[in-house]
């Protein structure tokens, strides 16, 4: 079953987008590898990071290396996951990871949101 690739809570009443630098390099693969994904088998392309009320949930997001093919540009996976009728993605639960362990693995974290989310991604003179 498809699926919109975005994030969602049950009421959504506040929306916006987060930016995240890694250290120089892609940490989502290191860090998908140091919970055990097999990233020789599975190609991390995201991270789904939710908490709720009584619980938190971490996710790796990957594709199987073997649709693929050896020399492959990954580059072309979204076009692979649109236009492929037997594309999937599988979501990888990491259950000892919590989300203060990604947090320190990144170099930058931003998150910004709003319950006016018409506002994401305008330009507007915001002052401190």
């Amino acid at each position: 079953m498809k699926e919109k690739f975005t994030s969602s809570t049950q009421y959504g009443d506040i929306k916006g987008n987060v930016t995240i630098d890694g250290h120089g390099n892609p940490n989502l693969h290191d860090f998908a590898e140091k919970y055990g994904i097999d990233t020789k088998k599975y190609f991390p392309i995201a991270i789904d990071i939710y908490r709720g009320i009584s619980h938190e949930s971490i996710y790796i997001i990957a594709v199987e290396t073997d649709l693929f093919g050896s020399g492959t540009n990954y580059s072309n996976i979204p076009d692979y996951l649109q236009n492929d009728t037997d594309a999937f993605v599988k979501k990888i639960e990491l259950k000892d990871a919590t989300i203060e362990d990604y947090l320190k693995e990144c170099k930058r974290f931003n998150l910004v949101a709003s319950s006016i989310p018409e506002l994401i991604n305008l330009e507007i003179d915001i002052r401190a």
